[in-house]
């Protein structure tokens, strides 16, 4: 199968940041979340806590998401899977090579696909 995709430096970013969330939340790297999306969280607070700190983002979606889709990881805030754990499944290896491959990086081959040709020109 050919796709071919043309674009802006911002489309190739675009992709890059889509595919990057993807493997990491299928990872248990639920800080993704919070880097994608950290100016609107900071902007629902217009100001620090009763104890001057910031809500610490991290911990609260480790709290609300890891139960759910990682509940063998739920008691270990920071764990998360590796991209070559069954567990992280195939889609998300896809991804982690695709984007591997859009950084100029030979990934090692987790999904079993063979790896896609890719050119940034």
């Amino acid at each position: 199968m050919k796709i071919e995709i043309e674009g802006t430096p911002a489309h190739l970013a675009a992709i890059k940041a889509a595919l990057e969330m993807y493997f990491r939340v299928a990872l248990g790297q639920f800080d993704a979340i919070r880097v994608e999306h950290e100016d609107r969280l900071y902007k629902n607070y217009e100001a620090p806590g009763r104890d001057g700190n910031w809500p610490d983002y991290p911990l609260l979606l480790n709290r609300a998401i890891k139960p759910i889709l990682q509940p063998d990881l739920a008691d270990s805030p920071n764990a998360s899977y590796s991209i070559g754990n069954p567990l992280t499944g195939k889609r998300a290896q896809c991804c982690y090579e695709v984007w591997k491959l859009l950084r100029g990086e030979k990934p090692v081959k987790y999904s079993g696909e063979p790896l896609p040709d890719v050119w940034v020109s």
